[in-house]
């Protein structure tokens, strides 16, 4: 046996090994590059990531719009053992940000925000209209109808959905299901009202927090103005134990249904909806529409006045009453419909 056998046989050995040794260092150095050199070439760029999906799934995603290929980001996910922590989410990726700082956001789950507003003294038509036409909410459930809404959101001890959600502005992640918010919103409502009602004024005719929500939403329908509120208020109160009807037009308003248009006429003023409180007396079944803090306030602590009536100045305040004649003369100097 040729005595160089061995010797040559350790020489192709350690070439070899130094083959391997050059190829890992050149590719680490070429892969930690690839990882950290900026692949997101957007201003705005964002990554919207399903519930469900997997990493290949993400990648594949992303490669389509970024500087790196997606079995690379794959494999880097792979091997730092992050490729199962990913979150599902939308994500703003900033500009330059390189696929280690990418996979830092998805994993963290630093996902988008997004604000949904409810106004005050929005019906239940108006949320309704808002909801469906959020494109950040999930769909499945946006048709619904407000009957259909009293059933899935679990207000079944309630004769109407109306006025049974804070107006407040609510943070949520894209997806979200408008069920879900309508429930965030309704407990939120819940607790500022049975709060206030357990602080409420001594002697309160309200019967019941839901009587209290109730001609909380007639006075935030009919003033604007914070000042005005527990004014309102009062007045309501006087006029429910003095046993007189309402008569507040806002109240007619609703009876007439969501699309009437034009001013309120005689026929409407005789119309026997329950919510007409110029034929019924007492407070409407339910609320008219959706009441905010102040007007929730209001109506657990109203001013202790004499006044009974009040009429629009046309500037958004309105003048008090506590006689009749009173109203009258306001009525014909604020609105100029004097009598004969």
């Amino acid at each position: 046996m040729p005595k160089n056998i061995i010797p040559n046989r350790w020489k192709m050995l350690l070439v070899f090994l130094a083959a391997v040794l050059l190829f890992l260092t050149l590719g680490g150095a070429w892969f930690y590059r690839l990882s950290h050199r900026a692949i997101i070439d957007e201003n705005n760029y964002i990554l919207w990531i399903e519930p469900g999906s997997n990493m290949r799934a993400v990648t594949v995603k992303i490669g389509r719009s970024t500087e790196i290929p997606a079995w690379a980001l794959e494999l880097l996910g792979r091997v730092q053992g992050r490729a199962s922590r990913i979150k599902a989410g939308e994500y703003h990726i900033p500009k330059g940000a390189s696929a280690v700082e990418l996979l830092d956001i998805i994993v963290a789950g630093r996902s988008i925000r997004h604000n949904f507003t409810i106004i005050e003294g929005w019906r239940i038509e108006d949320l309704l209209a808002a909801i469906r036409q959020n494109p950040y909410l999930d769909s499945a459930d946006k048709k619904l109808s407000p009957e259909e809404l009293l059933r899935y959101v679990s207000m079944r001890d309630y004769p109407s959905v109306e006025g049974l959600f804070l107006p407040e502005t609510y943070a949520f992640e894209r997806g979200l299901a408008s069920s879900q918010l309508f429930e965030r919103s309704h407990q939120a409502m819940m607790k500022i009202l049975n709060t206030a009602w357990e602080r409420r004024a001594s002697g309160l005719p309200a019967r019941s927090p839901y009587e209290a929500l109730i001609v909380a939403s007639i006075v935030e329908k009919e003033t604007s103005v914070a000042d005005e509120k527990p004014m309102i208020a009062g007045i309501i109160y006087r006029r429910l134990e003095r046993g007189m009807r309402l008569q507040m037009d806002v109240t007619v308003d609703y009876a007439r249904g969501y699309a009437a248009k034009g001013p309120i006429t005689q026929k409407d003023l005789r119309d026997p909806n329950p919510y007409n409180t110029y034929v019924v007396r007492g407070l409407p079944p339910a609320p008219i529409a959706l009441p905010g803090k102040d007007s929730i306030m209001a109506a657990l602590h109203p001013m202790d006045e004499t006044t009974l009536y009040f009429v629009a100045r046309g500037d958004g305040t309105h003048e008090f009453s506590t006689t009749l004649r009173e109203h009258l003369q306001a009525v014909c100097r604020y609105q100029k419909r004097c009598g004969g």
